[in-house]
Order: structure tokens, then C-alpha cells, then sequence
């Protein structure tokens, strides 16, 4: 099968079109979880993965849409590590600039685990947002039948050809 943007299948089953929206869905699991306090780690990758893994033999078009949601969820991974570091670099360098006006040691630590925390929920929420509308856009489209590209996506697993 030949994978290429913009080729829309006419000849799959409802049933491999239902396998393909659940791998490119199974990675969102994480959201809901975040929001009630019970964040499990790397939980958008490890259900994608086992989708795919259980799946991918039964059809091409699974094979392939599970690859691309799987790649796309390490890829995310990868942006919040990347983010989060940056943004406790920049949080250290404005207490360097800025100070701490800070009188203990006790004091000290809130601080610091307040700007962790603080930059902790902005990657995450970044992280939803381009989630969300990535991993929806691409249910969308897999229903249609489209073969969906995720876009700045690191392809770890490329597509059999």
C-alpha cells in the first residue's frame, strides 16, 4: 500500500477505520486523567503502542495510522520534556536577575517548588492544546479514510513500505 498525503481509501472496513481513530484517540487518555489529579506517566504513549501492537497485523491501514499516532505521542513527550527544562532554565535566570527576596531557607524552597509547579501546569496545558487539536484533526481525517501526516512530528517509527 502506498502511503501518501492526501490519498483517500475507498476499500477499508468500518472496522479498521474504528481501530485507526482509536490509536490517534487512545493518546488524549491522559487529559481527563491530568485534570482529576491522577496523572499517569506516559499513559498517551503506552495505550497507542498497545493498540498498535494487538492491531497492526490485521490491516495496513491500522499499521499505519497506529504508526503515526504513536510517533506523534513520543513526539509530545519529547516537546514537554524540552519545554519544561526550558522553562526552569528561564525561571532560574529571573531569580538571578531579579532576585529572591527570601529570608529563610523554608522560603526558599516554596519558591522554588511554586515556579515548578507554575511551569509544570503551562507545559501541560500547552501540551493539551497541541494534543488535542492534532489528535482530532487526525480522527477526523482517518475517518474519511485519509492517511494522516502528523505535522513537526519526530517519525521514530516509519511506515513499512
Amino acid at each position: 500500500m502506498i502511503f501518501k498525503k492526501g490519498v483517500i481509501l475507498t476499500n477499508i472496513s468500518e472496522e479498521e477505520v474504528k481501530w485507526a481513530m482509536t490509536c490517534h484517540l487512545a493518546g488524549l487518555v491522559w487529559i481527563p486523567l491530568y485534570w482529576l489529579q491522577f496523572p499517569l506517566p506516559l499513559v498517551n504513549v503506552v495505550i497507542p503502542t498497545l493498540i498498535w501492537l494487538f492491531k497492526r497485523e490485521n490491516s495496513e491501514y491500522i499499521d499505519f495510522q497506529g504508526r503515526e499516532a504513536l510517533n506523534f505521542q513520543i513526539t509530545v513527550v519529547l516537546y514537554s520534556i524540552v519545554l519544561f527544562t526550558v522553562g526552569i532554565i528561564g525561571f532560574f535566570i529571573y531569580l538571578a536577575m531579579f532576585g529572591a527576596d527570601v529570608e529563610d531557607s523554608i522560603g526558599a524552597i516554596a519558591l522554588l517548588t511554586r515556579g515548578i509547579n507554575q511551569t509544570q501546569r503551562i507545559v501541560s496545558i500547552l501540551m493539551m492544546l497541541f494534543s488535542l487539536a492534532f489528535a482530532l484533526t487526525a480522527a477526523v481525517k482517518t475517518k474519511k479514510g485519509n492517511f494522516y501526516f502528523y505535522p513537526f512530528t519526530i517519525r521514530v517509527f516509519r511506515a513499512s513500505s
